[in-house]
């Protein structure tokens, strides 16, 4: 099912998680050629889930992220922002809204060249593990996408890392 709603008195949010009753949602920032409205604080929206008002805008939540382009909810309870650090990621608690940084001991690939280094990093959770991706691969830049598979109830163990041809037409985007 699709469906959609607008959230009133909020200026952006081009980076959005949910732990399944609320959704967390932030501007998105690459870097200084691209400031999008919002800010770096996530703002808690009701979805209408576990007694939450639908489309209302529950303000401000939690400390200050640093700006990026990619955050994802765990199993675990938290929200883990990508902080442009290769060895470290920010955790923010959807319990106290603390936030805290937690070591990455094999790092993250940067979102563009497929290498650990630092600078932004996509990621994303199916509940059990987090998906760190990239658009590139060792061999090269936009020819296919490398993924690391990263266990954080195992103190972020890298579980597993492969790489996947891009689709049939390629890479359609720049």
């Amino acid at each position: 099912r699709e469906d959609g709603f607008t959230v009133r008195n909020h200026l952006g949010s081009g980076v959005v998680v949910s732990d399944g009753k609320w959704l967390y949602a932030k501007r998105w920032y690459n870097d200084s050629s691209t400031i999008y409205p919002g800010s770096d604080y996530f703002v808690r929206i009701g979805t209408g889930f576990n007694d939450t008002y639908r489309t209302s805008n529950f303000g401000i939540f939690g400390d200050s992220t640093t700006a990026g382009i990619s955050a994802t909810y765990h199993s675990d309870g938290y929200i883990y922002n990508e902080s442009g650090k290769a060895y470290e990621i920010e955790r923010l608690s959807t319990d106290t809204g603390r936030i805290d940084t937690v070591k990455i001991p094999d790092g993250l690939l940067e979102w563009k060249s497929g290498r650990v280094a630092d600078g932004h990093s996509l990621i994303t959770s199916d509940g059990t593990h987090i998906y760190n991706v990239s658009m590139s691969t060792s061999q090269g830049m936009r020819n296919g996408w490398s993924v690391r598979v990263f266990d954080p109830n195992d103190q972020w163990r890298l579980l597993r890392e492969f790489i996947s041809p891009p689709t049939e037409n390629g890479f359609t985007f720049q």
